[in-house]
């Protein structure tokens, strides 16, 4: 297994999750083999709790943000775009 700098990698990996919207496990989920979803253990301490609910609140805003920019931008682009129709004979550039 490739254990070389993941700090680079980290990026691409977390594009790739967004792209393709499916969970992905993180580094500490494959240290501590806890699936994605699963509820923390009872002796995790309340800081490591917080931090959870604090990045998935987080993910929640960024993931909402990324949609809406997405209808924006598709929005944009489809008001933009027009259909040309070239009759028979005019001279177009290829």
């Amino acid at each position: 297994m490739d254990t070389g700098p993941w700090d680079q990698k980290l990026p691409a990996l977390l594009m790739a999750k967004l792209m393709l919207r499916t969970k992905l496990w993180l580094p500490v989920d494959l240290l501590t083999r806890r699936p994605p979803g699963e509820e923390l253990p009872e002796e995790t301490s309340g800081y490591v709790k917080g931090l959870q609910e604090r990045l998935t609140e987080v993910h929640h805003q960024v993931r909402g943000a990324l949609e809406f920019s997405g209808e924006v931008m598709k929005h944009s682009h489809d008001v933009k775009a027009s259909q040309v129709c070239y009759k028979d004979g005019v001279k177009v550039w290829l």
